[in-house]
């Protein structure tokens, strides 16, 4: 019944500081209450950063604390840990807390030993093993997280997968828009924004598109949606996660 409160929004008492607390869903922008308080207080939305919003966010809060992250460390975070706000400043104050006073950076080593995620293996290194077309590398990788399946779990590292060919895909594009419409290609702080990453790693991002052309990336698409039905139930038969994961990057790899 929280529309009843417009009794006391329309004509709230100027001795008292009301906060009202609306957690889930926005509140409806058509009715009284909301009118009543952006007219007479302050109306403040706080919605879940979408995931190429994620890393600025990020940056800019550990910026806050005088600190700096390596752009490794950085990706390890983002992409263990997801866009759950809540859940990142729990970790990152776990992490503030132990870390030696005189830290100013915060290194991939750093991560490891205080959030426990493998700087070695974890999802960021098995995207750059499938960017190079490291083969090898990535089944060491996947064997890790078969052996430890909480440190990641297959429909995260699908979508993981997915962002990271879509950033692949449209670097091809804007090459494609280059060579036959004789567009400007982008600069690369342009390019960057675009595909939502750190400009450090855009060179690895740029060498990865030149082995996965838009065709082979299409058919890598349609992969990623049969194996993300399959990790669901749907068409995957008594196969287990870890070994699906494997069958996944076998096709991917054979594209």
């Amino acid at each position: 019944n929280i529309d009843r409160l417009t009794l006391y929004t329309e004509k709230p008492s100027e001795s008292t500081i009301l906060v009202i607390c609306h957690k889930g869903k926005n509140v409806d922008k058509r009715t009284a209450l909301y009118k009543h308080a952006l007219a007479k207080g302050v109306v403040f939305e706080s919605p879940k950063p979408y995931d190429n919003e994620l890393t600025d966010w990020l940056s800019n809060h550990i910026r806050q604390q005088g600190l700096t992250i390596e752009p490794k460390a950085l990706s390890m975070l983002t992409d263990h840990l997801g866009t759950d706000i809540t859940k990142i400043a729990k970790e990152l104050e776990k992490l503030f807390v132990s870390m030696p006073a005189d830290t100013k950076t915060i290194t991939a080593g750093i991560i490891e030993n205080n959030i426990g995620i493998s700087k070695d293996f974890n999802i960021f290194e098995l995207l750059k093993a499938v960017g190079t077309r490291d083969k090898a590398k990535a089944f060491i990788i996947a064997d890790y997280f078969a052996s430890n399946p909480r440190s990641v779990y297959i429909s995260v590292a699908i979508r993981q997968l997915f962002d990271y060919f879509q950033k692949l895909f449209l670097i091809n594009y804007k090459r494609w828009q280059q060579t036959y419409k004789k567009l400007p290609m982008p600069s690369d702080k342009e390019l960057a924004d675009l595909i939502g990453t750190n400009i450090y790693f855009l060179g690895e991002y740029k060498q990865a598109a030149n082995l996965y052309n838009n065709k082979k990336i299409f058919t890598i698409f349609g992969l990623l949606r049969e194996y993300n039905m399959r990790s669901k139930g749907i068409g995957g038969g008594t196969i287990n996660d870890s070994e699906l994961f494997k069958e996944l990057l076998l096709k991917i790899f054979s594209v």
